[in-house]
């Protein structure tokens, strides 16, 4: 039987396999904070993509009673507004970037606005703390022109996050020495 492929092919496979395994980069999804907003600065932050750790739903509740004077019925309409923001969605900055607080826009409407949510630093919490979502004090966000009830898993606030990729190149020999 002949062979089509001898065992030193396989053997140069295993080792273009493995230097490229090694060669490849690591991405990873930090917390934003004011210590990397100060490194890069405001223009270069402005072009950044970030993230929410955690998957976020926001809920607007409208009602309202409508009376029909013929029938005598009272009706009551509920609309219900639901949007779900997935960890996974990129978010870009909207206007102008602060230390202390990001406007950050995961969509663009049909109208072309780009409805923002409010990322802000929580006070006593240093150059090194993270960027939960703003809210007003019944637990409210505001997302474009309107309240929302924001709802999460578990029982950490969802913060802001980036993406940072780093290469890592790794050159691998055998010697065989001299003779």
């Amino acid at each position: 039987m002949k062979k089509i492929f001898s065992y030193r092919f396989w053997n140069v496979c295993l080792l273009i396999n493995v230097v490229l395994a090694l060669s490849t980069g690591c991405v990873s999804r930090p917390p934003v904070t004011q210590t990397l907003y100060n490194e890069i600065g405001r223009d270069v932050f402005s072009q950044f993509r970030f993230y929410i750790s955690k998957d976020i739903q926001l809920t607007k509740v409208d009602s309202s009673v409508d009376v029909d004077d013929k029938a005598t019925v009272v009706t009551t309409k509920i609309k219900r507004d639901i949007i779900h923001i997935k960890n996974s969605t990129a978010g870009r900055v909207q206007g102008e970037p602060s230390e202390m607080k990001l406007e950050i826009g995961f969509e663009q409407l049909k109208d072309g606005t780009i409805p923002t949510l409010v990322f802000v630093q929580k006070a006593g919490r240093g150059t090194e703390g993270r960027y939960y979502l703003e809210k007003d004090a019944k637990g409210k966000v505001k997302y474009g022109d309107s309240y929302y009830i924001v709802t999460y898993k578990e029982r950490d606030e969802p913060y802001l996050l980036h993406l940072r990729a780093s290469k890592e190149k790794t050159t691998k020999r055998t010697v065989k020495g001299l003779k």
